[in-house]
């Protein structure tokens, strides 16, 4: 096999491979830190967590939570049940609060 048979094998890999990674780089995961006692599907949660599309989020009526995914942030209110979709949430009973995070280019 040649240099240039060797190159253009390579190439046409990268190019099946590349556009694959950046679909599945967006997972619609977030991050989950917690003010108090938290539970995710039923299972207490330490004070940080990933937490993924599909999760169940509780909080105790002392507690509290916030999730931060890229470009936004979501207080979860103490005494409420979430689930977490990716871009929304499903609220249960309780509340939530969001804050939109915006950035400066300097």
């Amino acid at each position: 096999m040649g240099m240039a048979s060797f190159r253009k094998m390579v190439s046409c890999v990268l190019l099946l491979v590349f556009p694959v990674s950046l679909v599945a780089s967006d997972s619609g995961a977030a991050m989950l830190y917690t003010h108090g006692a938290a539970w995710i599907n039923g299972v207490h949660v330490p004070a940080s967590s990933a937490i993924f599309t599909g999760d169940l989020l509780q909080t105790r009526s002392d507690s509290g939570a916030s999730i931060n995914a890229a470009g936004s942030s979501i207080n979860v209110l103490g005494d409420s049940l979430v689930e977490f979709e990716g871009s929304s949430l499903k609220v249960e009973h309780g509340g939530v609060r969001s804050e939109e995070h915006t950035s400066e280019l300097q």
